[in-house]
């Protein structure tokens, strides 16, 4: 950064999308930003994977920054936050982002080139055959593989597990890398084609890099993460066919380089309905018989998907269709379980809009409905057995959901968007979310066909936002799901139909509960695997249920409270498996009317299942 460049300038132009100049700011701050993950970590790969995380991170928040000036310390407090959340939990193990070719250049010291030649020399042979040509001869990827008869994709894993093991001694020669990793995950979630050439130009063996899991990104998505994300994947997550294609002809591993038992590029393209990525991928030879964990197939996540067409055609691809999940279902089960479950199927394109209807996803203008005064109705069944006992939702009331990270709220939210779909999502730009985090997100809960997603821009148009969710909702019968910083206005409008409020950070109980009702989600309890972890002792409503029910509800809550089997036999029983969580859990999802949960925890608390032993009630529906 130069005098005619001040840094805050760039910052301006980064803040605008342009990529070149974040680059600039990754060049001028990361000897900075790796000093300060050293100084948490103690350990230079971890520090790296942090400040990785933290660059691709700082992308996404940058139009948040107010003031470009105060840039350095907003970065180093970024730093600092993947820093910490690597030293407060064990991480998922994977392999840390490509540092990069690190060529010897003409001119550099003979004993450096000794120091890498005696280092290269305790290789494997498998890994010195590739690394010798690569960094000391400038052979290509390509050159290589002809020579040893194998694939350019073997010859770059080669090259990646072998820069792990040189990274000390390569430290001098990667001072340019990491520029180029982060352009290229920026590129491919951003769609920047032309940004991510020049990084795979610079360094080809990137399409075999991976992005470390960050719980930032998992946490604030709502959603299961996608652990050692490779380019590939990262494209095929965020719904860019063209980088798709582009990673591709670039001689990325089509199956995506994943750890096993970890869904593929195809896996998810499916799970996202996404058939002209699907079809992308089969034609680059994607393998229909890929398993990943709890024994699904391609064929079976379409199954669950009930995504008929997309079974067709990974039928004709060669997708076995008498493959079995952990359950001992096949795609035929899946579907017909999926086509079973009572759960609403709307139709129709999803649609992001501002609040006054002008399109944000490059369609035509949505128009807003006229709405009608309506007053709080009666409750309203979510078939989720702990919500209904606990805290129902109800026409016209808002509900506050809290909870911090490994919760379960990115479920849990999925779930009853699920449930009440098509959702109504009213948020602000300004929560870092980019219109296609909006759309992934509604894909992923499979809730996406004629959802619609409200965006203003920051919170001083949160009152007309507000609204027109309320009427996109009531027009159609279906449920808002809001940015909390909405509650007051969404309550002076009256809503007619169930609210919930959410924050990506809200970890703490509203003790005034500004909100209708409030369901809090217990960390002890995810920990204990008891899903949903909703805590009863601290979710609770503002307004008052018929006085049988309250008595039972009084009644299960003191049972809560106590130890012992009756009580083991409580908690059990209020798990659930969800619609939304089967590609993961392998469970079938259940909805549990609430005529049936009344009475079969009267039973409960009655004593009269003491003889039922406490596995046979977790995770399934009703007694």
């Amino acid at each position: 950064m130069t005098d005619d460049n001040p840094l805050h300038q760039v910052v301006q132009r980064a803040q605008k999308g342009d990529l070149a100049a974040f680059d600039e700011l990754v060049r001028a701050s990361r000897t900075r930003a790796t000093a300060v993950a050293w100084a948490r970590l103690g350990s230079e790969e971890r520090a790296e994977e942090a400040v990785q995380e933290a660059f691709i991170d700082a992308w996404r928040l940058l139009p948040t920054l107010r003031e470009p000036r105060a840039f350095r310390a907003w970065l180093k407090s970024i730093v600092r936050k993947h820093a910490d959340r690597r030293t407060r939990r064990a991480r998922l193990e994977t392999v840390p982002l490509d540092e990069g070719r690190a060529g010897l250049e003409p001119g550099e010291p003979d004993e450096v080139a000794t120091v890498v030649r005696q280092a290269v020399a305790q290789l494997p042979p498998h890994q010195r055959n590739v690394v010798e040509p690569f960094y000391l001869h400038g052979m290509s990827t390509k050159a290589i593989a002809q020579s040893l008869g194998c694939s350019v994709a073997a010859v770059k894993k080669r090259l990646f597990d072998a820069r792990r093991r040189l990274h000390p001694h390569l430290e001098s020669w990667m001072t340019d890398t990491l520029p180029h990793v982060v352009r290229a995950f920026v590129a491919a979630r951003t769609g920047d084609s032309a940004h991510l050439a020049q990084a795979l130009t610079a360094h080809p063996e990137l399409t075999e890099a991976t992005d470390p899991p960050d719980e930032a990104r998992v946490v604030e998505h709502y959603l299961p993460g996608h652990p050692t994300a490779t380019l590939l994947l990262t494209a095929v997550i965020h719904g860019h066919t063209g980088i798709v294609d582009q990673v591709l002809a670039s001689g990325a591993d089509v199956n995506g380089g994943r750890p096993a038992g970890a869904q593929t590029p195809l896996m998810l393209a499916v799970l996202q309905s996404r058939g002209e990525m699907v079809e992308r991928l089969l034609a680059a030879g994607a393998d229909v018989h890929r398993v990943a964990n709890r024994g699904f197939t391609a064929l079976h996540f379409a199954a669950l998907r009930a995504d008929r067409a997309l079974m067709d055609r990974l039928t004709v691809a060669g997708a076995n269709v008498e493959a079995r999940s952990a359950n001992g279902w096949t795609a035929a089960d899946w579907l017909a379980h999926a086509e079973a479950v009572p759960r609403p199927r709307p139709e129709g394109a999803l649609r992001i809009v501002d609040p006054h209807g002008n399109a944000l996803d490059g369609g035509p203008p949505l128009v807003t409905p006229e709405r009608q005064p309506r007053a709080p109705g009666p409750i309203v069944e979510t078939g989720i057995k702990p919500i209904d006992l606990w805290a129902p939702l109800a026409n016209g009331r808002v509900t506050r959901v809290v909870g911090g990270p490994f919760v379960g709220k990115t479920v849990l939210l999925a779930e009853v968007m699920q449930r009440f779909a098509p959702p109504v999502l009213a948020t602000f730009l300004d929560r870092s979310w980019s219109v296609k985090d909006f759309e992934h997100v509604l894909r992923e809960c499979n809730v996406h066909p004629g959802a619609r997603i409200l965006i203003a821009s920051d919170p001083s148009g949160a009152a007309t936002l507000a609204r027109s969710a309320l009427a996109h909702a009531e027009a159609r019968g279906s449920i808002v799901v809001a940015d909390d910083r909405l509650i007051e206005e969404l309550r002076a409008a009256r809503p007619g139909v169930p609210v919930l409020a959410f924050s990506p950070n809200a970890h703490e109980v509203d003790p005034v509960l500004t909100a209708d009702a409030q369901w809090v989600l217990s960390p002890e309890l995810a920990k204990a695997g008891r899903w949903p972890a909703i805590d009863p002792r601290a979710s609770r409503l503002a307004w008052s249920r018929p006085p049988e029910e309250k008595a039972l509800v009084e009644a299960a809550r003191a049972l809560w409270a106590e130890s012992g089997p009756r009580a083991d036999r409580l908690h059990a029983y209020l798990t659930q498996p969800f619609w939304v969580g089967e590609s993961y859990t392998g469970l079938p999802g259940v909805t549990v009317p609430w005529t049936a949960t009344r009475a079969d925890v009267a039973r409960i608390v009655s004593g009269a299942v003491d003889d039922r032993p406490v596995d046979e009630l977790r995770y399934r529906a009703s007694l």
